[in-house]
């Protein structure tokens, strides 16, 4: 996260961060974990962003487009939220299953796709990471390899570690993933022109 921080402070510091690097961004990092995001409306908004970017002046779409894709994050919040474990007092506490891990999957893949579709002031948007896109893959994969390892004889705290400690690895390959986006379209011919118009 770091890195990505860097690079977004470095882009506004020379007044090149722009929307339309922005959206593109969060439209690539949201192509890029396509295969997760199942609802229609969630894709639809990742659609209307692009073609916002071809047609700047679609923001009646985005908002529309946005509302549709908050609607779909919060049903998947629900299902989150029904995963919780009965009278757990640390509130980010789930069950190690694949049912709360489809949920959050579903949940995260939601609110990436919603954020391509944000209309907010500068300060707002530019402050934005795209770190539900970034969870997606860790959400999928980390309890799954932890018990092909052979740990699902570890007591229930001992899963819950190497689930978190397997989680948080693979969220920071996440993150390097989308460095390297952000990099490929600011080295690229297709934010060339988006910075050099700025």
């Amino acid at each position: 996260m770091e890195k990505l921080l860097d690079i977004y402070d470095s882009l506004r510091s020379q007044n090149k961060f722009t929307i339309e690097l922005w959206r593109t961004f969060q439209c690539k990092c949201c192509r890029d974990i396509e295969v997760y995001i199942t609802d229609k409306r969630s894709l639809h908004a990742i659609k209307i962003a692009e073609a916002s970017l071809a047609s700047p002046s679609s923001n009646l779409n985005l908002e529309k487009a946005y509302k549709q894709a908050q609607a779909v994050v919060e049903e998947n919040w629900k299902n989150v939220i029904a995963c919780k474990i009965p009278g757990e007092v640390n509130e980010w506490f789930w069950p190690i299953s694949k049912v709360a891990d489809d949920a959050w999957v579903s949940y995260l893949a939601a609110s990436a796709a919603k954020t391509c579709v944000e209309v907010a002031d500068r300060k707002i948007l530019f402050s934005t990471i795209p770190d539900s896109a970034a969870g997606v893959r860790p959400w999928r994969n980390a309890r799954s390899m932890v018990m092909k390892k052979g740990k699902q004889n570890l007591s229930e705290e001992g899963l819950r570690e190497a689930v978190i400690n397997k989680w948080e690895k693979l969220y920071d390959l996440e993150e390097e993933r989308q460095v390297t986006i952000l990099l490929d379209l600011i080295e690229g011919t297709e934010a060339k022109n988006v910075i050099d118009s700025s």
